[in-house]
């Protein structure tokens, strides 16, 4: 399954996600990602990303997600789509129909076809 990760992203805040109280745009919140007594993580609902101070984490929505899931051990590019499918869960987005990606096949062009004759014409010498 494939999820538009725009889709998914756009539906998911991360201050709720964070804790940051309703209405504000940004703010100091407890870090979910180490035991923190006082609020060391910065959330910015606007931008949609956090950066604690207390442990260095910081990213988007797919990165809670990634650290959540995976903590310390999370890789961006190992474990994306993994993220992806969590984040898409949460949000409620579903699976898109063509997968991501996804090239429509394109029409030879009419100058291919001479190129290709001339190759061949070339491989027989």
């Amino acid at each position: 399954m494939t999820y538009d990760k725009e889709a998914v992203k756009s539906q998911l805040d991360l201050g709720d996600l964070m804790g940051l109280p309703a209405g504000r745009g940004t703010g100091l919140v407890r870090c979910p990602f180490h035991n923190d007594r006082n609020p060391s993580c910065s959330v910015n609902r606007t931008k949609g990303v956090f950066n604690c101070k207390g442990c260095g984490v910081k990213g988007d929505v797919f990165d809670y997600f990634g650290l959540k899931r995976f903590g310390a051990g999370y890789d961006r590019r190992a474990h994306f789509s993994e993220v992806l499918q969590l984040a898409a869960v949460e949000s409620g987005v579903a699976p898109s129909a063509t997968p991501q990606g996804a090239k429509r096949p394109q029409k030879p062009t009419p100058g291919a076809a001479a190129l290709a004759d001339l190759a061949l014409s070339l491989i027989h010498i």
